[in-house]
């Protein structure tokens, strides 16, 4: 779709009958319902990688396995990665904007823009995740870890670095071209206040 007709359906969109405040209050009302879920979501998954940290830790300190030095040396630092962005999410979801039409736009952008922002934690991970795969393979080179765990983690590591990694980028992509709708249409809701 190029701009022109982006531009000629949103103004389609905005000279047809607008919808009622109820419908517009109920479809934000959806949308923070939902993201409050997926910040409860997101912290059940910080508490089960902290668990899993936790376990990996333990048994690492307990002389079980070099891999599992480097798991639990994989958690413990995600795991600081993974709680700053919930806090980061969650100061963000308290913002609270006017209920003018303009306000709910504003607040939109303003989510859709911090779920952007919030991906760098992704890339962080997928990147602490490969380093951790390399690290594995570097030990199965020089004897100290053990081939057949080598074998399994670094492809399952790497294959869920990569695909981390490309999701991000995909995510970002889509989020940034909201935005840059989101700005559009509130740059023409502005113009036409003035």
């Amino acid at each position: 779709m190029t701009n022109d007709e982006y531009f000629a359906s949103l103004r389609r969109d905005w000279l047809r009958d607008p919808p009622s405040r109820d419908t517009i209050t109920r479809g934000f009302a959806h949308h923070r319902r939902w993201a409050l879920w997926s910040a409860a979501g997101n912290l059940l998954g910080a508490i089960v990688v902290l668990a899993a940290c936790v376990w990996v830790a333990r048994m690492a300190f307990a002389g079980h396995d070099t891999l599992l030095d480097i798991s639990a040396l994989a958690f413990a630092v995600a795991v600081p990665v993974i709680l700053f962005g919930l806090v980061a999410l969650r100061r963000r979801l308290r913002l609270v904007y006017d209920q003018t039409s303009l306000g709910l736009l504003r607040q939109t952008r303003d989510r859709v823009e911090t779920m952007r922002r919030m991906l760098v934690g992704a890339r962080w991970c997928a990147a602490i995740l490969a380093a951790a795969a390399m690290a594995v393979g570097l030990l199965a080179a020089t004897a100290h870890a053990s081939p057949s765990s080598a074998f399994l983690l670094i492809p399952l590591w790497s294959g869920t670095a990569a695909a981390v990694w490309l999701w991000q980028i995909w995510r970002a992509r889509d989020l940034a071209n909201r935005v840059a709708h989101l700005d559009a249409i509130i740059a023409e809701f502005e113009s036409v206040d003035r």
